[in-house]
């Protein structure tokens, strides 16, 4: 299960984005660099108790931030949960390591339980449309595209998914 990240996991959860940006750059995918997501991203995080762990054996080998914050390009988004009553996922990374294991599956299911555990009816989230696998992940677990978004590095698909 996912535990909420506390302000002594920073060391190893900046090393395993810094894990992810280096696999993300050797798969050819320019989403992720040393302007974003910092350790000040991270920092920011956990002090706001957003971000989620998986870990082995005291190995932290999964992330995701989960909260309501949405860049104001998601006005652009056709969603269908207009309540109000939903979360966002953000940053969801899995150590290279544990690639092709159906970790990220895994995370992104337990995201979604953990948050129809407090009541939330839906979940959003932005895509970079250069990413395959994240594009693939998303799909496969039943997210829709509900418009598009532009920012620094290219297009991102915006989606969501009602629990």
């Amino acid at each position: 299960m996912l535990r909420k990240a506390e302000k002594g996991d920073l060391p190893a959860v900046f090393r395993l984005f810094e894990q992810v940006k280096g696999e993300l750059f050797r798969q050819g995918i320019d989403q992720w660099d040393d302007r974003y997501p910092t350790e000040e991203d991270l920092r920011g995080d956990i002090e706001a108790g957003s971000l989620w762990l998986k870990e082995v054996q005291g190995e932290i080998y999964g992330a995701v931030v989960l909260n309501s914050y949405c860049d104001e390009e998601y006005e652009q988004g056709a969603w269908r949960e207009t309540s109000g009553n939903f979360r966002v996922i953000h940053r969801l990374c899995v150590a290279p390591a544990y690639g092709g294991r159906g970790v990220g599956r895994q995370l992104l299911e337990e995201s979604e339980q953990l948050v129809k555990s407090w009541g939330v009816r839906s979940v959003r989230l932005d895509v970079f449309s250069q990413n395959p696998p994240a594009l693939h992940l998303y799909e496969k677990a039943g997210y829709w595209s509900t418009g598009t978004a532009d920012w620094r590095k290219g297009r991102f698909y915006l989606m969501e998914k009602i629990l």
